[in-house]
């Protein structure tokens, strides 16, 4: 009887071992929430300080920093204050995010007295951070502090 448990653990951690070293994506833990977002690949993100994430589909391009959802909400890209180059960045947009689904993260629950939702747009497969994208393009400049990115990450980290 003995041997018998013997045999089964065996297995047990030899079919275990099987499915590390064999599985999709180099062996590298694949662990995503309900939107699809890897969240390890954005060491940037203080994840934990967003009231709400949800999808939706951009309606329009109101200006370089400032989308409406079909869900009527206006998104403020959170950290983006200025374009480099206006035109460019509204191109950008219309280009990638225009009639697309995003999920977007809320950075609080109450709106701005203007009604704007700031928030966090990730787009894309693979999935990107939006407000990170524009700048790393050279598209806007940002004012990053700590409450919803790691600053010294944002900075530091590598590419999407």
């Amino acid at each position: 009887m003995k041997r018998f448990f013997v045999v089964i653990l065996l297995v047990a951690m030899i079919a275990a071992a099987a499915v590390v070293l064999f599985r999709p994506h180099g062996g590298k833990s694949l662990v995503v929430d309900e939107f699809g977002i890897d969240k390890a690949k954005f060491p940037y993100v203080l994840w934990k300080n967003f009231s709400s994430e949800y999808r939706t589909i951009i309606a329009e391009v109101i200006d370089y920093r400032t989308l409406r959802g079909t869900d009527g909400r206006i998104l403020l890209l959170s950290g983006v204050i200025e374009p480099i180059d206006e035109a460019k960045t509204v191109a950008f947009l219309k280009k990638n995010v225009l009639g697309k689904e995003v999920t977007v993260l809320i950075c609080s629950l109450q709106t701005n007295y203007s009604g704007l939702v700031h928030s966090v747009v990730f787009y894309g497969k693979p999935v990107r951070c939006l407000n990170r994208v524009l700048y790393e393009k050279g598209l806007v400049d940002v004012i990053i502090k700590n409450r919803f990115f790691k600053k010294e990450l944002w900075f530091n980290a590598e590419t999407d």
